[in-house]
């Protein structure tokens, strides 16, 4: 069912998102979906958990391939390309999907973890360079930085602040290398 719900957020957008339309959907009572979720709120925690356990895999997925700066610059490539093929679930992850809505104590727990994979990137690009080092007094400050700098990147980009260009992936990969004061030699595309 939370499948379901993932296709109708992604296609038609949260306000498209009903116990009764799921229900509909998957040819089940609507009790059967109320009780499973405990209504729309459970219902957009369930979909939020799934986008930021989305995200997270989607990063662990980037390869280590060359420097740890590389890598670093690399799964901010890819948290960009799952807010761009997942706008709607990304706009409900971040709080701009649904008015009023609030992630439940589980929620924000699984959010942060999402944060992990960004930290042992920062570690390793910490390990790797001593501009990273010189700049920030530990991991989780760099990390923080870099899910900082990606994210607004990123919101702006879907936001169209700028307008769609072509060059969005390479100015993204330029502010990431800079952060741990790296050169990368390849240049991005552009999703």
């Amino acid at each position: 069912m939370l499948g379901v719900a993932l296709e109708i957020l992604e296609k038609e957008g949260a306000s498209a998102l009903s116990m009764r339309r799921i229900a509909s959907e998957v040819n089940a009572s609507y009790q059967v979906v109320y009780t499973l979720f405990g209504g729309r709120h459970g219902l957009l925690d369930a979909l939020l958990r799934r986008g930021f356990e989305m995200l997270a895999a989607r990063c662990r997925e980037v390869p280590r391939r060359g420097s740890a700066a590389r890598r670093f610059v690399d799964q901010a490539l890819a948290y960009r390309e799952f807010a761009i093929r997942h706008r709607q679930l990304y706009a409900l992850m971040f709080g701009t999907g649904v008015q009023g809505f609030e992630p439940d104590r589980e929620s924000r727990r699984i959010a942060l973890s999402s944060f992990d994979v960004v930290l042992e990137a920062a570690r390793d690009a910490l390990d790797e360079s001593e501009v990273a080092r010189h700049r920030f007094p530990d991991a989780a400050s760099l990390a923080q930085a870099a899910w900082s700098t990606t994210h607004g990147h990123v919101s702006l980009e879907l936001d169209t602040w700028f307008g769609r260009d072509e060059g969005s992936a390479e100015r993204l990969t330029q502010s990431m290398a800079a952060l741990v004061g790296a050169e990368v030699d390849e240049r991005p595309t552009d999703a």
